[in-house]
C-alpha cells in the first residue's frame, strides 16, 4: 500500500490499497482498465493541490497522473529552484493567469468598493519565489504564502454557516467513519460556534 500524504499539499492521506503513476495516455488507459476490469474504484490524482484524503485512506486504485515524466520530489524541486528552461515555459503560462486574476479582482474593487492590497496563496505553486513574483507583478498587490498553520486559523474564525458552505463546495464532508483531520477540525470548530 501507498501512503497518499506525501502526493497531497496538505500533507494528509491515509494508503491507497493500489497506486499506479501514469506519464503517458497509453498509462492512464492500461490503469483505468485494469481497476475497471477489477471492479475496484479509481480516483485519478494530479499535484495534490487542495486535495483531502481520509485518514483510512482510498479503497481502490488511485491513478497519479505525471504528464511530464517526473517524480513528485522532483516536482517539487523545481517549484523551489526552478531551471531558467522551465521558468520561460512557465511564464507563458502563469501570465495569462495573472492577467485573469487581476480582471476578477478588478471586477471585485469595483463591485464591493474596496482595494484589494494582499493576495493570499496556496499549494506547491505557492513556494515558487519565481511564479509568486510574476504574479505579484500582474495582480499589483502584495501576495503572501498561505501555510497550512495559516489556513487552520483562517477556518477557526469562519461562522458555522460558512464552515458548512465551504464543507460542500470543496467536498469536505466525508461519510461517517471515514473522518480525517481537516475534518475533524471543522467539526471541532462547529461545536465551538465558529470562534
Amino acid at each position: 500500500m501507498t501512503g497518499l500524504a506525501d502526493y497531497t499539499t496538505l500533507g494528509l492521506g491515509g494508503p491507497a490499497r493500489s497506486f499506479v503513476a501514469a506519464s503517458t495516455a497509453s498509462e492512464l488507459t492500461a490503469a483505468v482498465a485494469a481497476a475497471d476490469a477489477a471492479a475496484e474504484p479509481v480516483l485519478l490524482i494530479g499535484g495534490g493541490s487542495n486535495l483531502v484524503i481520509a485518514d483510512d485512506g482510498f479503497p481502490g486504485t488511485v491513478i497519479h497522473l505525471n504528464a511530464r515524466g517526473i517524480s513528485y520530489a522532483e516536482a517539487e524541486g523545481i517549484k523551489v529552484g526552478m531551471p531558467a528552461e522551465v521558468q520561460s515555459n512557465l511564464e507563458a503560462l502563469v501570465l495569462p493567469l495573472g492577467r485573469e486574476l487581476r480582471a476578477s479582482i478588478d471586477f471585485f474593487e469595483h463591485q464591493q468598493d474596496k482595494a484589494v492590497t494582499q493576495v493570499y496563496v496556496s499549494g506547491g505553486s505557492a513556494r515558487s519565489e519565481f511564479i509568486m513574483q510574476l504574479l505579484q507583478t500582474e495582480l499589483m498587490a502584495v501576495l503572501k504564502q498561505l501555510s497550512l498553520k495559516e489556513q487552520r486559523r483562517l477556518l477557526r474564525t469562519l461562522t458555522p454557516d460558512e464552515l458548512e458552505v465551504m464543507r460542500l463546495r470543496y467536498g469536505l464532508k466525508l461519510p461517517e467513519g471515514m473522518p480525517n483531520r481537516m475534518d475533524r477540525l471543522i467539526r471541532k470548530t462547529l461545536k465551538r460556534g465558529g470562534n
